[in-house]
């Protein structure tokens, strides 16, 4: 007969769930990283001029996207990829944790929802770092008549909630679709 100490499975440990959560949180800024990357790649900026004109303050010459109507549009374009690129990485983060990480379904949860709130800002960062530098800045010090594309950014602050939607839409759907002992272990 068995004492009772032994029934506790040793994958069970503190130690393993701490991993489990580290593992999940690093896979989650990775893909913040890598979706930084593919919201760059994907993104075309709206493109501008410098122009001269006594209501630029406080430089006498100001960046205008040209056309005008799509400067707005460019700022709804940026943002809108990235909100779709962050669900996307969201659903894969998601996903992943909720079937590689089944030691304990809520260390899975709670670093899934820190991983993919942190990731979401490293993608934004990164898709801000590699984009153009803003227009309105150069445009102090740029010749009247030179070309320049927008900045990429993200409008707003609801766009940084998606990532870590589309993770817990995935690990929930998971969850309650997938046994927990899937795939079968052998005994």
């Amino acid at each position: 007969m068995s004492a009772p100490h032994d029934s506790v499975r040793s994958d069970d440990s503190t130690g393993a769930l701490v991993r489990q959560g580290l593992l999940v949180v690093v896979g989650c800024l990775v893909l913040g990283v890598l979706g930084g990357l593919l919201w760059y790649q994907l993104w075309n900026p709206a493109q501008g001029v410098v122009v001269a004109s006594p209501g630029c303050a406080p430089a006498e010459q100001c960046w205008t996207p040209t056309p005008p109507e799509t400067g707005r549009a460019g700022d709804f374009s940026g943002t809108a990829l990235y909100t779709l690129v962050a669900l996307g990485a969201g659903l894969v983060a998601g996903l992943v944790a909720s079937l590689a990480a089944r030691r304990s379904e809520l260390v899975t949860l709670g670093a899934l929802l820190l991983g993919t709130a942190v990731a979401g800002v490293v993608m934004a960062r990164v898709g801000v770092w590699l984009g153009p530098a803003d227009p309105e800045a150069l445009a102090a010090s740029a010749e009247v008549g030179t070309r320049l594309p927008d900045d990429l950014q993200v409008v707003g602050v609801s766009p940084y909630v998606v990532m870590p939607f589309g993770g817990l839409l995935a690990l929930v759907l998971v969850y309650f679709i997938v046994p927990r002992e899937w795939p079968a272990r052998s005994r």
